[in-house]
């Protein structure tokens, strides 16, 4: 079944998540997957997340945007995906939030295999974690490659209204004036 090969974490956690407690909510795909041993998937879910099983029985909409977002992951990964797909994760996030999140997908990248897609104008958060880049710009890709040699191609990157990240662009500072 492809839909239980991939994981799609939505921009706004508030739109994915429908039931009334962490618990049910991570154990919804479970169960429509027909997954047994549903108790062991959901606390190594919350695990993985870092997250406390003193959690299952809270509202997720009474949890910060933080959690909320765990919450969401959680119950991707209940599931076991192969293919992760996450539309503006950083959205909403602190600082730590998203230093939380990269180690977090660094794990599920480097220890499970998994292929994580990410869809993203937090252009620094992009550089600190994926290896390859596609620029889209009016619905085409513009250009793709590794991600040194598009994040740090300025005239792409204002054709496409984004701007070099910032340690590309002092790299980019210091490389013309040698």
């Amino acid at each position: 079944d492809t839909r239980k090969n991939i994981g799609y974490l939505f921009q706004f956690s508030e739109d994915q998540i429908f039931n009334s407690t962490v618990y049910e909510e991570i154990e919804f795909g479970l169960k429509c997957f027909g997954i047994s041993d549903v108790d062991k998937h959901i606390k190594d879910s919350l695990k993985l997340v870092d997250l406390s099983d003193s959690c299952l029985n809270l509202n997720p909409y009474k949890l910060s945007n933080g959690d909320r977002r765990k919450v969401a992951l959680a119950s991707i990964l209940a599931y076991d995906p192969d293919i992760l797909i996450l539309d503006e994760p950083t959205v909403g996030l602190d600082n730590n939030s998203k230093v939380s999140l990269m180690k977090l997908l660094k794990i599920l990248k480097r220890d499970y295999g998994k292929t994580i897609i990410i869809v993203s104008h937090d252009i620094n958060f992009i550089h600190k974690f994926v290896d390859y880049v596609y620029l889209i710009n009016d619905g085409k890709i513009y250009l793709e490659g590794n991600k040194y040699d598009v994040l740090s191609n300025e005239e792409a990157m204002k054709k496409c209204g984004l701007v070099v990240p910032n340690i590309l662009h002092f790299s980019n500072i210091v490389l013309k004036n040698k």
